[in-house]
C-alpha cells in the first residue's frame, strides 16, 4: 500500500509542476553569441579530425602487429 501512495504522490506532483510550467509566460531566449562565427574553421576542423582518425587507426594497427 505504501508503494502505491508514493506512485500517486509523484504523479500528482508531476502534473501540478507541468501545468505551472505550461501556464507561465514564455521565457526570453538566450543572448546571441558575442560575434563568433561557427562556420569559419569548419573545413579545418574536419581535416584535423580526419587526420587524427587515420593516426589512431594506424597506431592501433601497429599495436596489433607488435602483439603477433
Amino acid at each position: 500500500m505504501r508503494k502505491m501512495l508514493n506512485k500517486y504522490g509523484f504523479f500528482i506532483a508531476f502534473i501540478l509542476v507541468s501545468l505551472e510550467v505550461v501556464a507561465g509566460p514564455p521565457s526570453p531566449g538566450p543572448p546571441p553569441p558575442p560575434g563568433l562565427p561557427i562556420g569559419d574553421g569548419l573545413l579545418l576542423l574536419f581535416a584535423v579530425a580526419l587526420f587524427f582518425g587515420f593516426y589512431k587507426i594506424y597506431i592501433s594497427i601497429l599495436k596489433k602487429k607488435r602483439l603477433v
